[in-house]
């Protein structure tokens, strides 16, 4: 699960995080944009959930430093409470569906 602040104004997902998404590119992923409260242009970080398909997704971004393997994205205010109930229905989802190994 990747949390990134949507205030902030780039292009690319941070470095470090795209290093442990490539390292464990087997492990689905999940991003949630925090603070749409307050961003005044909503429709440019919109435009993603319209481009649902990895093909789609990878065109859309072709020129962006960025993951085109996550499996959903999330629009959210944690301030707000915007978007939360589909995150957390989202993950208990996620979690009915798997068997957990104890690996130690």
């Amino acid at each position: 699960l990747v949390v990134h602040d949507a205030t902030i104004c780039t292009d690319y997902i941070l470095h470090r995080v795209l290093h442990m998404l490539h390292r464990h590119r087997q492990i689905p992923s999940t991003l949630v944009l925090n603070k749409v409260d307050l961003v005044k242009q909503r429709d440019l970080i919109q435009k993603p959930t319209y481009k649902c398909s990895w093909g789609e997704t990878k065109a859309l971004f072709a020129n962006i430093k960025g993951w085109s393997n996550f499996q959903a994205v999330f629009f959210v205010s944690a301030l707000t409470g915007e978007g939360i109930e589909n995150v957390r229905n989202y993950l208990c989802e996620l979690s009915l569906q798997k068997v957990f190994l104890n690996t130690c």
